[in-house]
């Protein structure tokens, strides 16, 4: 959902799709349930102690290449 994207930080800015792009990229060679770790801990790290003001709800999906 977009309160993923839309989360704000103390200075009221938005977390953004280019954060989210580049703990994405940071973890490409992570099994998935781990790059689903590190997006919740890099969007709860860069709220801190703000309440969400919307849901926050997302899904990574592995997909195989067929040989």
């Amino acid at each position: 959902t977009d309160g993923l994207i839309e989360a704000r930080n103390a200075s009221k800015e938005f977390y953004g799709s280019e954060r989210l792009k580049k703990v994405l990229k940071n973890n490409l060679n992570k099994p998935v349930k781990y790059m689903a770790d590190d997006v919740c801990d890099s969007v709860f790290e860069f709220m801190g102690r703000q309440n969400t003001q919307d849901d926050i709800t997302f899904f990574i999906m592995e997909a195989k290449k067929e040989h």
